[in-house]
């Protein structure tokens, strides 16, 4: 199952966790319960879905949600000049990389030379 790749999430606010973004814009055919048992511990990156909302974990927390897939994407850095990656009204476009693009995004994002583009709603 995907996360409707290459369609636009609205980041509608950021909670529990830093940086950790609710997103609004998920197909209707993957409105699915949040998990009646949270799990304890869910890996920093991990995307998952919840009701009609879907998330990506910002730092390693219990959570919820159904677990999809994993971005290499940082979306919270307390080392960084800006440590919060998106904000409310951002668009998030999901997109299917192979492992050889996850690892080459992931140490890009090591280094700080990775940049994605994100786009801000307008109006």
């Amino acid at each position: 199952m995907r996360l409707h790749a290459g369609a636009e999430h609205f980041v509608y606010f950021l909670g529990f966790t830093p940086g950790l973004p609710y997103m609004t814009g998920m197909p209707e055919r993957l409105t699915i319960t949040r998990l009646e048992t949270p799990r304890t511990r869910v890996p920093v990156g991990m995307v998952g879905i919840g009701g009609n909302q879907c998330s990506i974990y910002s730092v390693e927390s219990p959570g919820g949600f159904w677990l999809l897939g994993r971005t290499p994407l940082r979306l919270y850095d307390p080392t960084a000049p800006d440590p919060i990656l998106l904000r409310p009204g951002d668009r998030v476009r999901f997109r299917v990389i192979d492992a050889e693009e996850f690892r080459a995004i992931e140490e890009a994002v090591a280094a700080g030379a990775y940049r994605p583009t994100i786009l801000e709603a307008s109006g």
